[in-house]
């Protein structure tokens, strides 16, 4: 489980985020909140980037959400809808372990 949270002037909440994942293939974004009076100053894709940015979501298959409201913030990171609201950040499988003929060359 990895958490993340920022806080604004005199330590008061403004967002946080979190993931959950098992570091072999999968991970589910969660809980990702910007308070409403922080919002428009880029504190959303602060949280994005520091989450995907983390060791323990490197090498995966596959990242996966879900929004109300906010899909265009997650198209930015390459996540794709896949429902009313859930979205996905896939990575080939080649290009994570490489393909069966590169595996013959070595």
């Amino acid at each position: 489980s990895l958490s993340c949270a920022i806080t604004a002037a005199a330590a008061s909440p403004a967002g946080c985020a979190g993931a959950s994942t098992a570091r072999a293939t999968y991970a589910w974004i969660a809980d990702v909140y910007v308070l409403e009076r922080e919002r428009g100053r880029g504190l959303g894709v602060w949280l994005i980037e520091t989450v995907l940015g983390h060791p323990d979501l490197q090498g995966l298959r596959q990242i996966v959400l879900a929004t109300r409201d906010a899909h265009g913030l997650y198209e930015r990171f390459g996540f794709v809808r896949e429902g009313e609201w859930t979205m996905a950040l896939r990575t080939d499988v080649a290009e994570l372990y490489g393909s069966p003929a590169e595996k013959l060359t070595e």
